[in-house]
């Protein structure tokens, strides 16, 4: 019986790719839970992506996915302002969205939550009202 290649855990590039395609179909939470295949919640039911089911070591890279992409940009690095402080896990994908993740402990590891937020469209205009 020939061996089975070992499963690698989830990378950056493929999460980057499931991260795009939520955000391109109408995505604003991208779901990753051990056991489970990820999951999109936004326009519609919440939908499964046409990826296996995940694993713990796939979660754990996922979170490791944000470690090191969590610092501070180089363009601030230097600067005395309050932007200058390293950020809370936020995942930059310059001009397609901030990606905040939020975790949870799950049956088989970490569970990971990816809050999708898309850039405001050009020229659009943020008013405040205050009551």
């Amino acid at each position: 019986m020939p061996k089975q290649a070992a499963l690698r855990p989830l990378d950056d590039t493929t999460l980057r790719r499931m991260i795009r395609y939520a955000l391109r179909t109408g995505g604003t939470t991208l779901r990753l839970a051990p056991g489970q295949r990820p999951l999109v919640e936004g326009m519609g039911p919440p939908r499964a992506l046409r990826f296996r089911q995940l694993t713990g070591d796939d979660t754990r890279a996922a979170a490791a996915c944000f470690l090191a992409e969590s610092r501070v940009p180089a363009r601030l690095a230097n600067a005395g302002a309050e932007g200058a402080s390293a950020l809370y896990l936020f995942w930059e994908l310059p001009g397609e969205a901030l990606v905040e993740p939020r975790f949870e402990s799950a049956r088989g590891g970490l569970a990971l939550h990816l809050d999708l937020i898309p850039p405001l469209p050009e020229g659009m205009r943020v008013e405040v009202l205050e009551s």
